[in-house]
């Protein structure tokens, strides 16, 4: 057990050499008249945040860098704990409904991005909210 402690040394630039990978937590809501899309990226650069539309599907892609302190760069350190997802993603969130790219609406607050997306009416299909799940 000793050999593994000691052997978790690295340089701080080293401590994020690993190929990860992650899948942001997300909550869709869904109104009459638009859909709304919530993922949780605290740390992720929202300028780096690509969104397509096509299909009835909703498609968000962008990078997480590897959380470290500062000061640990290029310096020998140990890492004692390491929860935080880093690396790629990708949700697609399928919808099934025609929505109008022109208007939608993104806002990056606190770690969470929201966007929002216009549904486009559909003759024949009525788009309702669905009901509160019931208590027991």
């Amino acid at each position: 057990m000793d050999d593994l402690v000691e052997t978790s040394w690295f340089r701080g630039d080293e401590a994020c050499s690993f190929d990860a990978s992650w899948s942001p937590a997300i909550n869709v809501f869904r109104t009459p008249s638009e859909l709304h899309v919530c993922l949780d990226l605290a740390g992720v650069d929202p300028t780096t945040i690509e969104i397509a539309v096509a299909d009835g599907r909703v498609s968000i892609r962008g990078e997480r860098r590897c959380p470290q302190p500062a000061s640990a760069s290029g310096r020998e350190a140990r890492i004692e704990t390491m929860e935080i997802d880093y690396g790629p993603f990708h949700r697609v969130i399928e919808v099934g409904l025609r929505m109008k790219v022109t208007g939608m609406r993104r806002v990056y607050d606190h770690g969470l991005l929201h966007v929002v997306l216009p549904l486009i009416r559909q003759p024949g299909v009525e788009i309702k909210p669905t009901d509160p799940p019931a208590s027991e």
